[in-house]
């Protein structure tokens, strides 16, 4: 046999029995899955307002023995009680019965947890049509909000008898909010009615 042909075969035969060694060891050692780097992302998360605050009118009912436009206003205050959380504002979506109320007005006034000057308003807007009253107040730009619980705003009104009503109802929509101080997110939670009896 050629030299040059012994020497091509002991090669081969060398490169033979390592591949084969090579084959063994790696399939007896198991095998490390991929690991992606794990890198740690800090989310900042808002937190989630607790929905505290109810609205509601002071007093709760009032009995009406005068009507029409020549008898006295009726006067009620809408009132927040926030369980603790300190208000910056409020939008006070009103629904009444154009049959029974008429005249209605709706102002923080001095006495307001707003106030007593330089807040915020978007005044008010009523329609006697449908029986929407709309209105906002919130603290000025350059006060701080302290209060949890008061007077939001004073309402009046003038009640007309029909005669088919003996009770009618000033409600606060669930529409309406109640702003926390540091979010604009509303804490509204519940909103209770004006009643209205209406004397026979």
């Amino acid at each position: 046999m050629p030299k040059k042909t012994l020497i091509l075969i002991i090669f081969l035969a060398l490169i033979t029995g390592g591949l084969i060694y090579m084959a063994l060891t790696t399939s007896s050692t198991p095998s490390t899955p991929n690991q992606t780097p794990t890198t740690t992302t800090e989310i900042n998360q808002a937190k989630p307002v607790k929905k505290t605050a109810q609205l509601s009118f002071d007093p709760a009912s009032l009995t009406i023995t005068s009507f029409g436009s020549g008898s006295a206003k009726q006067t009620v205050n809408i009132i927040v009680k926030t369980q603790g959380q300190v208000v910056s504002g409020a939008q006070l979506e009103l629904q009444f019965d154009p049959l029974s109320v008429t005249n209605l007005t709706v102002d923080a006034g001095t006495d307001s947890i707003f106030g007593p000057s330089g807040y915020f308003v978007i005044p008010l807007k009523v329609d006697y049509q449908t029986g929407r009253a709309t209105y906002a107040v919130a603290v000025g730009a350059t006060a701080t909000p302290k209060a949890t619980e008061g007077k939001v705003v004073t309402v009046t009104f003038t009640a007309k008898k029909h005669a088919n009503l003996s009770t009618s109802v000033i409600a606060i929509l669930d529409k309406s909010i109640v702003t926390q101080e540091g979010t604009g997110e509303s804490i509204l939670s519940a909103e209770h009615p004006l009643t209205l009896h209406f004397a026979q």
